[in-house]
Parts: C-alpha cells; structure tokens; sequence
C-alpha cells in the first residue's frame, strides 16, 4: 500500500469475447445480438473461465458473442450475470455486414484517429469516439462506485469488445496513447484496471494489465 493512499479495492477486469463467426470471415459485425462464438470461441470462453478465482460479480455486453462467453465463466463462478447496454462494440454504421479491405481500412483508420484525439470523427454511418466513450465511461463509473469501494470490494468483470475496451480503458488511465491505439487484444484478453483513492476519494484508475502485456506499457513494442 503507497503512502496516502488506503487499501486497494477489487479490480474491474475488461474482458474481450470469445472467437465469433463474424471473426472467422472477418466481417464487420457490430451490431448487436451479433454473431455467435464459433467452436474455438466456445473452447476459449471455457478456459478464460477455468482461471477466474473467487466470486467476481459478472456483467456483459448485449452481443450474443459476449454473452454467450459471461455464460461459461457464470457456470464456474455460480455467479449470475447481468447484461449491460452500453458496452457493446465501436459501431460500424454503413460498414456492417462488409468484408472488403476497403471497408476494414476506413473502420480501423477512424479508430486509429480517435486514439489520435479526433474523436469528433465519425464511421460513416456510425458511431464518433465520444459517442462510444459517452455510452461506454458512465457503465464503468457505475460499476465502481457499486462494487468497487475505497478499501473493499470484489472483483468485477465485464465481457465485453476488443476496440471499445482499448478506447474506453485508453482514456481514463495514464497508459501511452500510442500503446493503447497498436495493443490489439486477442480473444478473452483482458484489460485490467484498479481504482485508487486518496482519503476515501477516488482518483482515478491504474491498469495492471493489457492482454499479455503488464506495467510499465513501453509504445515501442506495441
């Protein structure tokens, strides 16, 4: 424990679905229910779950994909788990559904340039960056001041999406922007982040993990 600052609490684990069918084809499928885990995807919410100790609170996307992977770590932990809106994936608006190197180039360029600071910029058809962090920052903020009090506090984890866990965890820590914007997460990778309080108030989130990687997060091997 750091000298002002009281015990650490739980921590809020982002974890990205298991394979989707969407992924396989490589598909821009954002919009929810979505695509359903594919065998592998199954195979891999299975073992993500096999890992997770104590008695996490559960909470997912309303993807299908997310779902049905908070349903393999809710048969280990015996812990029901909610479905949130809000957590859904970065929208792909007139790009669902396509599977062109032209469309994938525009969807991950847009992102990119919102890790850049033009979150005014929008998929076309879709979602801007703010709208994303709009939707995405108050469900976590929620779950902290319910379940992750100064001092005490269980784990909690969210099934949740590769792009909008890297944008979302981006912008409320102090990880590099350049880390953040190249760190692709695999399947049932997870972000972790910590809350830290000073005097009972929060100040803010600490990430202890990102995918394989854990602090400090260096740009250069992103």
């Amino acid at each position: 424990m750091e000298i002002g600052h009281e015990k650490r609490t739980g921590k809020l684990i982002l974890v990205r679905h298991g394979q989707s069918h969407g992924n396989v084809g490589r598909r821009l499928e954002t919009r929810v229910p979505g695509p359903r885990l594919t065998e592998r995807g199954a195979e891999q919410a299975a073992r993500f779950a096999d890992g997770v100790t104590g008695s996490p609170r559960l909470f997912c996307s309303t993807a299908l994909r997310a779902q049905q992977t908070a349903a393999h770590i809710e048969s280990v932990v015996r812990t029901p788990v909610t479905v949130l809106p809000g957590v859904q994936e970065v929208q792909a608006g007139a790009l669902e559904g396509l599977e062109t190197d032209t469309a994938r180039a525009v969807f991950h360029q847009t992102y990119q340039r919102w890790h850049e600071g033009e979150l005014d910029l929008a998929v076309p058809g879709g979602e801007t960056g703010h709208e994303v962090l709009d939707r995405y920052l108050p469900v976590l903020e929620e779950l902290r001041a319910r379940h992750l009090p100064a001092g005490g506090g269980t784990d909690v984890i969210v099934v949740s999406h590769g792009m909008a866990m890297r944008l979302a965890a981006g912008a409320i820590t102090e990880v590099p922007t350049a880390f953040a914007a190249r760190t692709r997460l695999d399947f049932t990778h997870t972000i972790e982040l910590v809350p830290r309080y000073s005097a009972g108030e929060f100040t803010g989130w600490e990430c202890t993990r990102w995918g394989e990687n854990v602090p400090p997060f260096d740009p250069a091997t992103a």
